[in-house]
């Protein structure tokens, strides 16, 4: 930040960004899929968190713009914790809100920051196209793995 965006803060830096990511969030494309297991894990009454590293305002555009919010219980950005992923302060904080232990929850993630706040937490974790505990090349795979 210091190299690129002299004399800006870093919360003038975030707002501008967030605003200009408003404005292309129909470039974020959705893994196949995702609202079809979304909709499953929902019948069944699982309890279902989103979190990631982005804003929260980047956070919402998305999962405003394909209609997803129904379908999470928790959404956790990164305005609400001190430490991001692939520290385990996120992960930890929606196991907290959902009522659930990390070791009864299911990480999935796409990418090692996922898998390593997963296990940092103590979920088991299932890697979507990358290593965890459970590897899948299709998210439909997980359909197998959560009974």
């Amino acid at each position: 930040m210091e190299d690129l965006f002299i004399g800006k803060t870093e919360k003038e830096v975030v707002k501008r960004y967030d605003k200009y990511f408003r404005k292309r969030k129909d470039l974020v494309k959705l893994f196949p899929n995702v609202a079809e297991i979304l909709e499953d894990f929902r019948s069944r009454k699982l309890k279902i968190a989103l979190i990631s590293n982005s804003t929260r305002a980047i956070v919402n555009s998305i999962i405003n713009n394909y209609k997803l919010r129904k379908y999470f219980d928790v959404v956790i950005a990164m305005e609400d914790v001190k430490h991001r992923k692939p520290a385990p302060d996120s992960v930890l904080k929606a196991c907290r809100l959902l009522k659930v232990k990390p070791q009864n929850a299911i990480f999935i993630g796409d990418t090692i920051i996922d898998m390593t706040a997963g296990k940092r937490a103590g979920c088991v974790t299932v890697g979507y196209k990358i290593e965890g505990d459970y590897g899948i090349k299709n998210l439909k795979e997980i359909l197998k793995i959560i009974r």
